[in-house]
């Protein structure tokens, strides 16, 4: 919709529409009677999409997509495929149609250390489009400290319909549909870290922040969701808008300990304690290694995300103790069957190896 277009054309005369709900019957009770409708909110047409993302300090220009589709509207003056020729309305007037043009053009953007404001740049052969670009050095803002590189630039890029206004009846013609922007840049772009987990004393924030630090965004939408375009390097140069957003969730399944017995209906035949010991045997050792080299991440953590680790690793340094304890103690009882602690190490598909799932029971980063 135009920016300049005025409040009646701004808004979606069908947005409040509702279905009327049936009368009740004769034998309604209190529950059956009709609510009393909510105040009817008016829904506005947008005038602007866009999408921030973050630039390294050598990214010097950035290359766009923009797509969208007109609508004429054209006399339906004529049969069209064997139709019959259409009726004039009631008002006298002759029916219309609409023919969509599918529109894109590349635009190459020289990219400022930092702007004051949004710079605007026409889109050529568009009646009135603009593409509105806001630079901002992160370091600036003061925020992710540590957690991006030096010189790292938040770009917002936005495609705006400035259009002059049409009269009512044609107004479709100067709105623009299907509209879609895509952000390229020869330089990687930086992934943007959750700092949700870095402002929060909340436990569970703080442990998910931790696990999942190696996985990002590298784009957020603004009225629109957003896709990121991953190579097989692991790096992201394109992020576009996408009205439909999707993801996938990656398997997460048990990794194997060698030599050890996790099958609940072996372990449930077990004779006696010897026989559990025996089952069981490695797994405190392959544990302890484990933690062991998840401990080398630690030089690498940010301190708020170190801090974390560290209460982490003590919970795992504790839980193996105890199991090797209730170990020991069962491998000499006759009939008496080692019960398993609560969390096993898992590795996720996908990611790295970690302390996941064991970090819910008291062990581990990842």
């Amino acid at each position: 919709m135009p920016l300049e277009a005025g409040e009646a054309q701004k808004s979606d005369e069908t947005a409040n529409d509702d279905f009327e709900s049936p009368a009740a019957g004769g034998d309604a009770t209190d529950d059956d009677t009709t609510p009393e409708p909510p105040a009817a909110r008016r829904a506005f047409f947008p005038s602007s999409i866009g999408l921030s993302l973050l630039v390294s300090k050598q990214a010097r220009q950035l290359r766009l997509e923009v797509d969208w589709g007109d609508y004429r509207a054209e006399p339906l003056d004529a049969p069209v495929d064997g139709e019959e020729s259409p009726a004039p309305e009631v008002s006298g007037r002759m029916p219309m149609r609409w023919r969509r043009e599918p529109h894109r053009v590349e635009m190459t953007l020289n990219l400022a250390t930092e702007t004051a404001k949004a710079v605007e740049h026409e889109v050529p052969d568009s009646d009135g489009l603009r593409v509105a670009v806001s630079v901002r050095p992160v370091q600036a803002l003061g925020i992710a400290e540590g957690m991006v590189p030096d010189g790292t630039r938040s770009v917002s890029v936005f495609l705006v319909n400035h259009r002059i206004p049409g009269s009512d009846e044609l107004r479709d013609e100067r709105f623009i549909f299907q509209a879609g922007l895509a952000v390229h840049s020869a330089e990687p772009l930086i992934p943007r870290p959750n700092l949700k987990g870095q402002a929060t004393e909340e436990w569970d924030e703080r442990v998910a922040d931790l696990q999942y630090r190696d996985v990002y965004e590298y784009s957020v939408g603004h009225g629109i969701a957003t896709h990121a375009e991953i190579d097989a390097e692991g790096n992201c140069h394109t992020a576009r808008t996408c009205w439909i957003p999707s993801a996938e969730v990656e398997l997460v399944a048990p990794a194997k300990i060698l030599n050890v017995e996790l099958r609940m209906d072996a372990l449930a035949e077990l004779a006696d304690g010897p026989a559990a010991q025996k089952a069981l045997g490695p797994f405190v050792k392959q544990y302890r290694d484990w933690i062991a080299d998840q401990k080398k991440v630690l030089p690498s953590l940010t301190p708020n995300r170190r801090e974390m680790a560290e209460a982490l690793f003590q919970r795992a340094i504790t839980a193996a103790k105890r199991i090797e304890d209730g170990r020991h103690q069962g491998s000499g009882r006759q009939g008496h069957v080692v019960r398993l602690p609560h969390g096993q190490p898992r590795d996720g598909e996908g990611r790295k190896a970690s302390l996941r799932s064991h970090a819910r029971h008291g062990g581990g980063c990842g």
